[in-house]
């Protein structure tokens, strides 16, 4: 063995484990999600914002399709060889013939419907207390008590899932009101935000 890794000798190809045919799969994936997220974009849809379904023209690898779907945050992908809408094509994929010879079109239902909206907000509000705990100095298991005010139309999303925010968040308890007064009681970290484009504030205390 040498002293220094920058003196050993380069590893050899396993020609075994090369697979073409996944490596072809990645690279549709890659330009699949290069140009729905330039759609999601467009449509002024943030990625925290999950979408119905994404329609490709040409089918991918059954494997793979859970990272299209994560990556762009969509529920289901449908195969549509008679999908409607050509997208503009980034620069980097201008070449008609790219590596993988994917067409490029793709089309995303932009349709938010209660269920998707209410799921997009449970994500945004998860994501700023999770920014919180971290402000907090929180570690993995500790457990928390929050306080939340805002508008009533968004306590009453966050009421819906109360329960499943104190298992995801590890909230023991959660205070909803619509104002911001904490009576004096102490928080180890507090944030003032927007969500749905309304404000919200959020006190956090360490159990």
């Amino acid at each position: 063995r040498s002293e220094s890794v920058h003196l050993e000798t380069w590893p050899r190809v396993e020609e075994k484990y090369v697979n073409p045919e996944l490596e072809i799969g990645m690279q549709k994936i890659r330009e699949l999600v290069t140009l729905g997220l330039a759609e999601r974009k467009k449509a002024n849809i943030k990625v925290r914002q999950p979408i119905a379904s994404l329609s490709v023209k040409e089918k991918i690898m059954p494997e793979l399709e859970r990272y299209l779907k994560d990556e762009i945050n969509v529920k289901e992908i449908i195969f549509d060889s008679k999908s409607r809408r050509k997208v503009g094509t980034p620069t980097s994929l201008l070449n008609s013939q790219s590596a993988s010879g994917l067409k490029t079109e793709l089309e995303l239902d932009t349709k938010i419907t209660p269920e998707l909206f209410e799921e997009g907000t449970i994500r945004e509000f998860s994501r700023i207390v999770q920014q919180l705990r971290q402000d907090a100095k929180c570690h993995f298991k500790d457990m928390v008590a929050l306080r939340v005010a805002t508008s009533k139309d968004i306590l009453g999303i966050l009421e819906r899932h109360e329960q499943e925010l104190k298992t995801f968040l590890k909230a023991r308890m959660i205070a909803f009101a619509e104002s911001g007064t904490i009576n004096g009681e102490k928080f180890d970290a507090m944030a003032e935000s927007k969500l749905n484009n309304q404000p919200i504030q959020i006190w956090l205390r360490r159990l």
